[in-house]
């Protein structure tokens, strides 16, 4: 299930940087999508957190 969603989508994501941007260019993009991704958890973990007692 959530496995081939994963592969699926990044090998669209890789196709389509590939073919508009560059191979060379790969690396940077995944890059910021890994800080997009951190970005959206740190905000989440401080909106959301609790007290520990």
């Amino acid at each position: 299930g959530i496995f081939n969603a994963g592969i699926g989508a990044g090998a669209l994501f890789g196709n389509q940087i590939t073919r508009h941007i560059g191979l060379e260019y790969i690396g940077f993009s995944g890059a910021a999508l890994a800080m997009i991704a951190l970005s959206i958890f740190v905000f989440f973990n401080f909106r959301y957190r609790t007290q520990n007692a």
